[in-house]
């Protein structure tokens, strides 16, 4: 976990690099929030646990190596969970499905534009229409052609729900 502590620091100008706060300190030994000069790697100030990656005498070196290792391991996770998406949506759609999706994307391009304006301002997302669309595309189930104004129209309907939200702020 992020040390927002430091991270604050940081922003205000206390801290003027992150080479002052190491190498990471724990008095006796013992790895806790109370025992221990924490670096950019915290340990939980509710339960008191440190992270797995958290260690006594740790260099900015080490807390580098960690968030690399998150870093590559989320984007691992993220791939093979977008193909196993894809492929699922490949089995689920295929025969009549497949034409059915293809006859009713297969609108002008100005009532996709509505259409995708108004899923996003019901759904309040444009993240959420987008990446539904996407991997339909990528099966084939969908072209390209008939996605963009869709997605053009999610894009308005994210800027319309964003004016919404302003129209109805307290603050002038």
């Amino acid at each position: 976990m992020a040390n927002s502590d430091l991270i604050a620091d940081i922003s205000t100008g206390d801290v003027q690099s992150c080479e002052s706060v190491y190498p990471v300190t724990c008095q006796n030994a013992t790895v806790s929030y109370e025992s221990c000069r924490q670096g950019l790697i915290g340990c939980s100030s509710k339960t008191g646990i440190c992270p797995v990656f958290f260690q006594d005498g740790a260099s900015k070196d080490d807390d580098m190596v960690s968030g690399w290792v998150c870093l590559i391991l989320a984007l691992f996770l993220l791939i093979v969970c977008l193909i196993g998406l894809v492929s699922l949506l490949k089995k689920m759609l295929l025969g009549a499905s497949t034409r059915i999706i293809y006859k009713a994307t297969n609108i002008n391009g100005y009532l996709a534009i509505v259409i995708g304006a108004g899923v996003t301002i019901l759904v309040q997302s444009s993240s959420i229409t987008a990446s539904a669309l996407t991997p339909l595309c990528g099966i084939g189930v969908l072209k390209v052609e008939n996605m963009l104004p869709l997605i053009l129209g999610s894009d308005i309907g994210t800027t319309i729900t964003s004016l919404l939200a302003a129209m109805v702020s307290s603050k002038g």
